[in-house]
């Protein structure tokens, strides 16, 4: 084992700092997920009327679409 202790702990150290930020990342594109399916859940998107008025009418699907693109409102 060449390795030296202080090195294997510095390389952990470092892959722990990446694995943070992909998890990080994950968190954020859950977040924007979650915000979208709220929005197409609430019964109050699907309000009796004319489909133009309705929130869900107006969206055309923007809310899903940003969240897949990883664009927040």
């Amino acid at each position: 084992m060449s390795e030296s202790l202080e090195e294997h702990v510095q390389d952990l150290e470092f892959k722990l700092r990446c694995h943070e930020g992909a998890v990080k990342e994950l968190n954020e594109e859950n977040e924007r997920y979650k915000q979208a399916l709220k929005f197409y859940a609430d019964k109050k998107t699907y309000d009796i009327g004319s489909v133009l008025r309705t929130p869900i009418g107006r969206d055309c699907g923007k809310k899903a679409r940003q969240a897949l693109e990883g664009e927040s409102e």
